[in-house]
């Protein structure tokens, strides 16, 4: 992990908000919840990968697939890099979030 902004760190190729922590979440197993408050405009997580249409996410092993969300147009982004400590690859990539770009 390597601090490059004072309120980022670099986890897996991906920016990620200090403020952000992983946690065990009951009965959901690991989840990302903030800390401190976040302002609004404030960035939360840079995401860094591999970009794979629909039809390429078969090729991945089956572990890794499930870190892997949506873009648009059938397009998923991927990790390159997993490891189970980094942030980035347990927010909950929905379609109703409530953060947003």
């Amino acid at each position: 992990m390597r601090i490059v902004k004072k309120s980022l760190v670099l986890e897996d190729g991906c920016y990620v908000n200090t403020k952000l922590w992983l946690r065990r979440i009951p009965s959901k197993g690991r989840g990302v919840v903030a800390v401190r408050k976040i302002r609004k405009g404030e960035i939360i997580a840079l995401s860094g990968g591999r970009v794979f249409p629909a039809v390429g996410l078969r090729y991945l092993p089956i572990d890794r697939r499930k870190y892997c969300y949506h873009l648009e147009n059938n397009f998923f982004m991927c990790p390159l890099h997993f490891s189970r400590k980094s942030r980035i690859y347990y927010m909950n990539h929905s379609c109703s979030p409530n953060v947003g770009g």
